[in-house]
């Protein structure tokens, strides 16, 4: 076992790590960031759009506009934030950056426009379906006029008032990234939506089975048991997660059934209950501790742990490296949770899957897990796993915490 830990710290660790601190995969987590009071504004109207015609029909499609301009508009807008969160890093301007990236954006979905100057593009490439073409957009055009601005390939326009600096500094490498982007969508007639959903289509669906779901929830947490947060392997799993995620709220937009499960919407609401290893449980128990200790540590780690942040447990308890509380973690989080959910997603179809594209993840789980499926089920579906996860729990605490009371008894 320590020979796997060793390899896990020294060998896999370092390059997961390099990844996740990449200023781009750090753009994109701030993008998401930047636009989630539009999207929890989106979320709101998405919930009164579905909810209230079930108890008042005539009240049927009143927030559908709404919901489609703050929603439907989600791939646009979070190509702005990306691309103003990575311009803020390069330290160039924010605006520019923001405002080219959105104007490649819509270049790569490929308008088809008519003789009388109106075009067709469907809505549904301008929301989370178009979220993979938003990254590339936004990282791209950023990129580059950062290299051209570190490289002072720019026209330089010494003597004038900033704000005239500022439109003469992107021209050029705004006109090539245009012309580029023009180029590949149109002369190579390359869409890279549709080229994205044919890859991708195949492992989105091996994803979604029981093995590619629970070998996915199985490596996160075996990272964290060896003190590596799991967060480090979103860069590799964000592709799969966002195309998921979208093409639930695409098909659930038209009153279809969503299809995917594996993605980080999942995980965060259903999997993940107080945190990686469904620690929650463990923390209500420790409040009732008979041991001084557990019970300080519960109170304090007990509201970061409602939000679902549970590294003062992990590290205090601790749990990483406890081969005693090491076991009803992996059991919970690896097993336990992901076997209830894709029973109950899955296998079953009793409760909804994730449909709501905003991602949440620092509120309460039985909040989370109903806003993002809109399913009141999915608040039993936690509450189940809930009572599970303490079952789990309650005799390797007890037998923690007898180790702790023999300490305290010694110590005094």
């Amino acid at each position: 076992m320590q020979k796997v830990m060793n390899w896990i710290n020294e060998k896999l660790a370092p390059p997961l790590y390099k990844l996740t601190s990449n200023r781009d995969i750090s753009s994109i987590m701030g993008g998401f960031q930047k636009y989630m009071p539009v999207l929890l504004v989106g979320a709101v109207f998405q919930i009164l759009d579905n909810v209230l015609p079930l108890m008042f029909p005539a009240l049927d499609g009143v927030f559908t506009i709404p919901t489609n301009l703050t929603y439907g508009f989600f791939a646009v807008l979070l190509t702005y934030t990306i691309a103003h969160s990575l311009a803020q890093q390069l330290q160039i301007n924010p605006i520019s950056s923001g405002l080219f990236s959105i104007s490649v954006f819509f270049i790569l979905q490929k308008p088809v426009f008519s003789e009388d100057g109106s075009f067709m593009l469907s809505l549904d490439r301008f929301g989370a379906q178009g979220i993979f073409v938003a990254i590339v957009a936004a990282l791209f055009t950023t990129e580059i006029l950062g290299l051209f601005e570190k490289k002072k390939w720019i026209l330089r326009s010494e003597g004038l008032p900033d704000f005239v600096r500022d439109w003469f500094a992107p021209l050029i490498p705004g006109f090539l990234i245009v012309l580029a982007a023009w180029f590949v969508a149109y002369k190579l007639n390359f869409d890279l939506q549709a080229s994205l959903a044919t890859v991708i289509a195949p492992l989105l669906n091996t994803s979604d089975t029981f093995v590619g779901f629970m070998i996915t929830a199985i490596v996160m947490n075996v990272l964290f048991l060896v003190g590596i947060n799991p967060a480090i392997t979103f860069g590799i799993f964000f592709p799969l997660w966002f195309a998921a995620i979208g093409e639930n709220a695409a098909l659930y937009a038209q009153g279809l059934p969503p299809v995917h499960i594996n993605m980080l919407h999942t995980f965060a609401a259903f999997i993940v209950l107080g945190g990686t290893g469904a620690t929650f449980t463990l923390n209500l128990l420790m409040l009732g501790s008979k041991s001084k200790t557990l019970k300080t540590l519960g109170r304090t780690t007990f509201i970061p742990s409602i939000m679902n942040i549970n590294e003062p447990l992990i590290f205090g308890l601790p749990i990483a490296f406890n081969p005693v509380l090491g076991i009803p973690f992996f059991i919970n989080g690896a097993l336990v949770n992901p076997v209830l959910v894709y029973l109950a997603m899955m296998a079953t179809n009793l409760v909804n899957k994730p449909v709501n594209p905003a991602l949440i993840p620092w509120i309460p789980s039985v909040i989370q897990g109903f806003l993002l499926t809109q399913d009141f089920k999915a608040i039993l579906l936690i509450l189940v796993e809930y009572a599970v996860n303490i079952v789990v729990w309650y005799p390797f605490f007890k037998t923690h915490e007898k180790r702790m009371l023999d300490k305290e008894k010694a110590v005094a």
